[in-house]
């Protein structure tokens, strides 16, 4: 409609510079220190809308002014967040809103994070991107020792009690037993904390059962002649069948070797008037 307009020779009524008709709500352009806004020459362009080659133009939607473009935005409507000069609905991964609304940057390598107070000051991270793992509000490419990377969670957990290093959350899944708590290997990936059998004890220096019963896969020494049950090598907690344990713990008689006893040969029981130590 207008080239059809302008195509015939009007005389514009100032201050348009040129129209499709004779009132100045008609002007296409306006003279110079002005711009042409509905089709009227004003001052200034109104609120969101901004000045291009001298025609006023609608900012982009959720911007509360703009400057040059549409979409450059210094400032935002309530319901949107600034972000790179755009207003968004959502700061999106990797940043979040401060107070005056205004999106900033997560810290490295967090996807999701929050600020550490109520005063907005300092960040922590609430999520990490994939490949990084979550430890008190970081974000690291590797665990600490002590811990694994669970990557279900995508946080760094603690390894369970029986190792010092892991790669999951069981004592089926260590790298290096807790030897400091008492336990050891007992397959490639499990430590375990020893059971030992009777007439067997657990050596706290060598970590591992001493005793002719003790499990096939540690190293055996045997509990001192006839002790059924002992916790090191030289003391005996109990002796084994019709064997009496000295007073010191330190070995097991046959009180039958000494005189005035004679052994029961159905109950194999000990007999006599004189007391030893039981």
């Amino acid at each position: 409609m207008y080239s059809l307009l302008l195509t015939l020779p009007l005389d514009c009524t100032p201050p348009c510079q040129s129209c499709y008709g004779e009132g100045t709500n008609q002007c296409i352009r306006c003279l110079a220190g002005l711009v042409s806004y509905e089709n009227h020459c004003v001052a200034n362009c109104p609120a969101l809308y901004y000045a291009y080659d001298g025609v006023c133009l609608p900012c982009a939607a959720g911007c509360a002014s703009c400057e040059g473009a549409s979409t450059h935005c210094p400032a935002c409507l309530d319901a949107y967040f600034l972000k790179d000069f755009k207003c968004v609905k959502d700061c999106g991964i990797g940043s979040v809103p401060n107070r005056v609304r205004v999106c900033e940057d997560c810290p490295e390598d967090c996807a999701v994070c929050e600020f550490a107070s109520t005063g907005y000051e300092g960040k922590v991270c609430d999520r990490c991107v994939d490949g990084k793992f979550l430890l008190l509000g970081t974000c690291l490419s590797v665990c600490p020792t002590g811990m694994y990377a669970d990557e279900t969670v995508g946080k760094c957990e603690n390894c369970t009690i029986e190792c010092t290093s892991c790669f999951g959350g069981t004592s089926k899944s260590c790298y290096q037993c807790n030897a400091t708590g008492g336990y050891i290997k007992v397959a490639d990936t499990i430590c375990s904390f020893p059971q030992c059998t009777a007439g067997s004890y657990y050596n706290q220096t060598a970590r591992a059962c001493r005793g002719t019963a003790s499990h096939s896969w540690l190293c055996a020494l045997d509990c001192m002649l006839n002790c059924k049950e002992c916790d090191e090598a030289n003391t005996c907690l109990k002796c084994a069948g019709y064997y009496s344990l000295s007073p010191n713990r330190t070995s097991c008689y046959d009180k039958c070797d000494r005189v005035g006893f004679k052994r029961d040969p159905t109950t194999q029981e000990c007999l006599g008037t004189l007391r030893y130590f039981t």
